[in-house]
């Protein structure tokens, strides 16, 4: 068979399978591929206008599916950037709230790690860095000296060098929650700059050539402060080792080594100015310092104490002294005293009171519970005051407790009520009453008219068994040991035996400064018969004569 008569043999079978028909015939070397049909935008628009339906579902498809793809991509990564949003304000919000109270990121000490300490953390950080600063000076003989920041005349603020690291960059959450922002604190303190050439006068220089100047020091056995004399001679020259003591403020971890020159040169401070600046300080300690807990009890601070909290500082370059005060050994002080010397318990008031309520006597005065509180304002009013120079009553921060109160309710006017007595000057007389009952009467010799008995209703406060009676002036004066049953209601004034005078008792003679003097039985009488609080009623007038004939 010829080519052509194959092809025409096989043409319905092109046909056949176009329509969906398969042909039977199969031949594995012979493979015939039907050519790409080409469609064009005329194309799709022609088939659009015969069947709409199928061009859409055809040749739109493409589109379709490219311009979902990219919402679906839009739509993610709109939550991402929203997530990571989310994300980054929860760490602003959360990093701000965990590092209000500590150490912020990118805050450093020097060298010394730092990060996300709290108070008593970096009290112990600070403290210990401080503690193992050094700083080496040496002189022109080789000589060295290893110092600490103290030996160097460093008075360290370890709480202004705490808050500063806890309050560096908290003026903004953004600085807080920014570990890229960075800020050094350095250790707080000053330079005694008199001080530090002690030091290295006493350490480098040899005592018969160094310069002295003039100091002020506390003179324990005169119990006051004092001039230390001046002297020209060789003096340190400070310049660099201040620098060294900065770099080691600004990295305690810092071991610096500096050589110390000297030049020779009269004492910048002189005796004068030290003399001024001990008669400054002296004063101090001539004002008192008083603290109250602001209910019973003062406390006064020991002048000897407030001479140890007073620091002479120098100034070399300006050639003057300056008083200067120990906060830290205040506060410490004041945290150790004052709770001893000013907390009390509360004390219950037990009292006497008419069937009203009215108070009619306090047998047993109230007492607030008081306890001290912190005593940070305490040492800065203390503090202030010195710096005044000016004496100064403090109430320190204290914590009150109310005193609570027990009443006792007297009847003195239903029969057989409560005991009470009534003495009556014009009969010199005294009557017992419990209630309206009366009791029993008694004898008495009150006070005479130069000493007169007062009137008014009082209620007893203290008794005596046995008492020695002293008072009154000149010939007017007496002294009477073992006076027996003494019952007080009236300042001085009580009932009490008298018996020396037993003839002014018998016969109503006015012979006391003020007492209601009685048989001693009778006065033992009185003394149990009337319990504390017990009211004493006084009316009537001093007779001039006796009462009672002979």
């Amino acid at each position: 068979m010829t080519t052509r008569e194959w092809l025409d043999s096989h043409a319905d079978d092109d046909h056949d399978e176009q329509h969906g028909m398969t042909s039977s015939y199969t031949d594995e070397s012979t493979v015939v591929m039907e050519p790409v049909q080409q469609v064009t935008a005329a194309d799709d628009l022609a088939a659009f206008e015969e069947d709409p339906q199928a061009a859409h579902s055809g040749a739109g498809e493409h589109v379709a599916r490219k311009s979902h793809g990219s919402r679906v991509g839009l739509i993610a990564g709109l939550i991402v950037f929203a997530v990571l949003i989310v994300l980054f304000a929860g760490y602003c919000i959360g990093a701000s709230w965990y590092f209000k109270d500590k150490v912020a990121p990118g805050v450093s000490f020097g060298s010394t790690r730092v990060l996300a300490m709290d108070k008593n953390e970096l009290q112990q950080t600070v403290k210990q860095a401080v503690q193992q600063a050094k700083v080496t000076v040496t002189n022109k003989q080789g000589e060295s000296v290893q110092a600490s920041l103290s030996d160097l005349g460093v008075s360290t603020d370890i709480d202004a060098t705490v808050q500063q690291l806890l309050n560096a960059k908290k003026d903004h959450w953004y600085k807080v929650v920014n570990p890229f922002a960075k800020q050094n604190i350095d250790v707080q303190g000053e330079v005694d700059q008199l001080a530090l050439t002690q030091y290295l006068s006493k350490n480098l220089i040899d005592d018969s050539q160094r310069v002295v100047n003039a100091s002020v020091a506390y003179n324990n056995d005169a119990a006051k402060f004092e001039v230390v004399p001046s002297r020209d001679g060789e003096a340190p020259v400070i310049n660099n080792v201040l620098t060294a003591i900065k770099q080691v403020q600004t990295d305690p971890a810092v071991h610096d080594t500096v050589a110390m020159k000297t030049k020779n040169e009269p004492a910048a401070i002189d005796d004068q100015t030290a003399q001024q600046t001990a008669d400054a300080a002296n004063a101090r300690l001539a004002n008192e310092l008083k603290i109250s807990n602001g209910e019973n009890k003062t406390f006064t601070i020991p002048a000897q104490t407030v001479a140890s909290w007073i620091h002479v500082t120098g100034n070399i370059q300006e050639k003057k002294l300056d008083i200067a005060y120990d906060t830290d050994a205040v506060k410490q002080y004041l945290a150790d005293t004052l709770p001893k010397e000013l907390n009390q318990d509360a004390v219950t008031e037990k009292n006497v009171v008419d069937t009203s309520g009215k108070v009619l006597f306090v047998d047993v005065k109230g007492v607030k519970g008081v306890k001290v509180g912190s005593v940070d304002q305490t040492a800065t009013d203390v503090i202030n005051a010195l710096e005044q120079g000016q004496p100064a009553e403090i109430k320190a921060a204290v914590q009150t407790e109310d005193f609570k109160t027990e009443s006792r309710t007297v009847r003195y006017d239903v029969p057989d009520g409560d005991p009470h007595m009534v003495v009556n000057l014009s009969e010199q007389k005294a009557y017992a009453y419990k209630g309206t009952t009366l009791v029993k009467t008694f004898n008495i010799s009150s006070g005479t008219l130069q000493h007169p008995s007062d009137n008014g209703t009082f209620f007893v406060y203290l008794k005596y068994e046995s008492q020695r009676m002293r008072g009154g002036v000149g010939a007017d004066a007496y002294d009477i040991p073992g006076v027996p049953w003494v019952t007080y209601y009236n300042d001085g004034e009580s009932f009490h035996g008298a018996p020396w005078n037993l003839y002014g008792v018998d016969h109503g003679i006015p012979g006391s400064h003020g007492c209601a003097g009685m048989y001693p039985e009778d006065a033992h009488w009185v003394y149990d018969f009337l319990p504390m609080g017990s009211m004493v009623q006084v009316i009537g007038s001093t007779p001039t004569s006796a009462v009672r004939p002979a």
